[in-house]
């Protein structure tokens, strides 16, 4: 089973992390975005920028799942 890379450019929605540790998390959103894949490091981290700016973390391909328009 591998899991497919995602192209610069496409649009991903990124995993809140934060839900699952706080009181009350249950309520949060599961998925934030969505975000643009500004780049893909040799290792295999994603850069995203959401509104022009660039988050300074970079993500692992787990976390992020591909962004489908709602028709």
């Amino acid at each position: 089973f591998q899991i497919q890379a995602i192209p610069v450019g496409a649009l991903v929605l990124k995993k809140n992390m934060r839900r699952l540790d706080r009181k009350g998390g249950k309520e949060e959103d599961r998925w934030l975005g969505p975000y643009v894949v500004t780049e893909v490091t040799k290792r295999g981290l994603y850069k995203l920028e959401k509104g022009g700016k660039e988050l300074k973390q970079t993500f692992n391909r787990s976390v992020l799942k591909k962004y489908v328009t709602p028709e």
